[in-house]
């Protein structure tokens, strides 16, 4: 399932490009990926991801999947998954309009969930 979310969470974040670049620059790649990303999943599993590897989609994925399963686990709903890459870690504790924001973002994410 989370192979799934991940490949609806390509389309949404970048239109499946691997070049593309986001949010003034701070994202990049297919899924968008963020430095603070790579520097939470290098931390937690000792691995030495940079941020050039989010133009690589089969690395950016992998980084992907290591981030929400740090902070999720493997048992977690799609809707979480979705939720927690685009608002953080954190998005449940914070203010109602990011809760709007990461729920209008997993929207998306079923809808092309159910396309793909």
């Amino acid at each position: 399932m989370l192979e799934l979310v991940i490949a609806a969470i390509c389309v949404v974040e970048s239109g499946n490009s691997p070049y593309a670049i986001g949010d003034a620059g701070k994202a990049h790649g297919i899924v968008q990926i963020r430095q603070e990303v790579i520097d939470d999943v290098n931390r937690y599993y000792g691995t030495a991801f940079k941020l050039a590897d989010a133009y690589q989609p089969e690395t950016a994925k992998k980084i992907c999947v290591h981030y929400l399963l740090m902070w999720c686990g493997h048992y977690s709903t799609p809707e979480e998954y979705a939720r927690t890459w685009n608002g953080g870690p954190r998005w449940k504790a914070k203010p109602p309009a990011v809760k709007r924001r990461t729920l209008a973002y997993w929207k998306k994410v079923q809808k092309i969930m159910g396309e793909i």
